[in-house]
C-alpha cells in the first residue's frame, strides 16, 4: 500500500474514534422534562433541578409550571401549586430557600420545602432575577407593569421576604426593567436591563450608570477574579476588571451576538446561551469562544444552569438539555494537593480555536508539554519549565511555534514530568 494512502487511512479511522468518544465527551443530552419553553433554571447544593416554564409565550398549550428532577433529569415532577403565573425566574439563597418570579402580576414566591408550597412574598411587578449577598440581604430585578400599576426597579428585602423597599434613587426612568443582577465578593452590586448597566456600591440605596445605554444587558456572571462578564442581546459580551467603569468587548469567535444566558463552572469557564445558535463556550484564561453544541437540538437558549459536579442544564424552547462537563476532582474542590500524576483529556474537544489541557503534579518537578501532528512532529511547546505541585491548566490557541495557524486535524498532546510521560489525542476542526 502506498505510504500516503495508509497514513491516510489511519488519521480517518482516528478522527472516526474521536469523534465517538468526544461526542460521548462534551454532547449535550435531552432530558426527560416536559416539551415546553424553559426560562428558568437552578441546581441546589443536593442536586435537585428545578426548571420554570411560561409557555404562553410561544405556544397555545398555556403551560405555566415549576418542575423538579432529582435524578439528572431523568424524571421530572409538577411542583406549581399556589403559583398561578408563568416563571420568569428561580434562584436559591444561602438558606436552601427556592424564590421565583412569576409573571402575569402574581409576583415574588418563595419556597422552603424545595417547591412542595409556596407563600406570596411580593404581589408587585415581576421578578426577572435574584441575588442574595452575606447578610442574607434579598434583591430583585423588576419589570414594572404600567397597566396594573407596578414600577419597575430593583426590590430590597432585609428581612427574607416579610418587607420590601424600592431601589430607584440613580436609575433612569426609561431603564427601570431591570432583567439581571450580580453580586461581586466585596458586595458591589450590578443590575442590567434595557438600556444599560447600573452599579451600587452602598446596598442598592444608591445607583450609578455604567454605560451600554443603547443596549439591553440579558446576564451577568462574576468570576472567582472578580471579573465581570455581561451578555446583551445584539452586542454579545462585555466583560470588565475593574468593577465595571471600562467595559470592553469579547466577542471573538462568536457567530451569534444575540446572547440570553451565562454561566461558570468551577474551573472558571464561561458558558454563553444565544438566541438561535445554541451555546458557546470561553475557556478560562481564553479570548476566543468555542462552539458548545454538539448534540443540542433546540438552538434557542432561554437560561443556562450548572450543578456543583459540573453538569451544565440548559433550558430551551423545547424543554431541559444537560451536558456533564470535565469535573473537578474532590481533591480539588476542597483545596487537597493531587496524590498522583495525571493528565486530562483537553476541553472542549473536538475544538475551534481553543482549548484547555489540564493536568496534576503530585510533587515539584520540570514540566514539558507538546503538541504534535499526526506524522509525529512537534508543532508546538506549551510548557517548558519548572512547577510546583497542584492542578495546573493550559490554553492551546491552535498554533504553532511560530504563531501560525494549523491546519484541521487530529493532534497528541504530551506531558513529561519527573520521569513520567502521558499524552492524548484532540482534534482540531475549522
Amino acid at each position: 500500500m502506498n505510504m500516503n494512502k495508509y497514513i491516510l487511512l489511519i488519521f480517518s479511522l482516528q478522527v472516526i474514534f474521536c469523534h465517538r468518544t468526544f461526542g460521548q465527551t462534551n454532547s449535550w443530552v435531552k432530558t426527560n422534562s416536559p416539551e415546553v419553553n424553559i426560562f428558568a433554571l437552578t441546581v441546589n447544593s443536593d442536586g435537585l433541578v428545578f426548571a420554570g416554564s411560561n409557555d404562553t409565550f410561544f405556544s397555545d398549550s398555556g403551560v405555566k409550571e415549576v418542575y423538579r428532577s432529582s435524578d439528572l433529569g431523568e424524571t421530572w415532577q409538577e411542583i406549581t401549586n399556589e403559583l398561578n403565573g408563568g416563571v420568569e425566574a428561580l434562584s436559591l439563597d444561602g438558606s436552601g430557600n427556592l424564590w421565583a418570579g412569576v409573571i402575569n402580576g402574581s409576583g415574588i414566591f418563595k419556597s422552603g420545602n424545595n417547591g412542595d408550597t409556596w407563600t406570596l412574598q411580593l404581589s408587585e411587578g415581576v421578578a426577572w432575577d435574584f441575588e442574595f449577598n452575606d447578610q442574607g440581604h434579598v434583591f430583585a430585578g423588576v419589570h414594572g407593569l404600567v397597566s396594573l400599576g407596578f414600577g419597575g426597579g430593583i426590590q430590597r428585602s432585609l428581612n427574607n421576604g416579610q418587607t420590601w423597599q424600592r431601589l430607584v434613587n440613580g436609575l433612569l426612568p426609561n431603564t427601570l426593567d431591570i432583567l439581571t443582577l450580580a453580586i461581586s465578593e466585596d458586595d458591589v452590586l450590578y443590575a442590567g436591563g434595557r438600556f444599560g448597566l447600573y452599579r451600587s456600591v452602598d446596598n442598592g440605596d444608591n445607583w450609578q450608570f455604567q454605560g451600554l445605554d443603547s443596549l439591553t444587558v440579558t446576564a451577568m456572571v462574576i468570576d472567582a477574579d472578580n471579573e465581570l462578564f455581561v451578555s446583551t442581546r445584539s452586542d454579545g459580551l462585555f466583560r470588565s476588571t475593574d468593577g465595571g467603569t471600562t467595559l470592553e468587548s469579547g466577542n471573538n469567535g462568536l457567530s451569534n451576538l444575540d446572547l440570553r444566558a451565562l454561566s461558570l463552572n468551577s474551573n472558571g469557564d464561561l458558558f454563553a446561551g444565544s438566541f438561535g445558535s445554541g451555546v458557546f463556550l470561553l475557556p478560562k484564561g481564553s479570548s476566543s469562544w468555542n462552539e458548545f453544541s454538539l448534540g443540542l437540538s433546540d438552538s434557542t437558549i432561554f437560561t443556562l444552569a450548572i450543578s456543583s459536579t459540573d453538569i451544565l442544564y440548559a433550558g430551551t424552547l423545547s424543554g431541559v438539555f444537560k451536558n456533564e462537563l470535565f469535573v473537578t476532582s474532590v481533591g480539588d474542590a476542597a483545596g487537597a494537593l493531587p496524590t498522583e500524576f495525571a493528565l486530562s483529556q483537553n476541553y472542549p474537544n473536538p475544538f475551534n480555536p481553543t482549548t484547555s489541557i489540564r493536568y496534576e503534579l503530585q510533587a515539584n518537578s520540570r514540566v514539558l508539554l507538546s503538541v504534535y501532528n499526526i506524522v509525529g512532529e512537534r508543532v508546538r511547546v506549551l510548557v517548558d519549565e519548572p512547577q510546583t505541585v497542584g492542578a495546573k491548566t493550559v490554553v492551546w490557541d491552535g498554533r504553532d511555534d511560530a504563531g501560525n495557524i494549523l491546519s484541521s486535524g487530529l493532534y497528541v498532546y504530551e506531558i513529561q514530568s519527573d520521569g513520567l510521560r502521558d499524552s492524548k489525542k484532540m482534534l482540531l476542526l475549522k
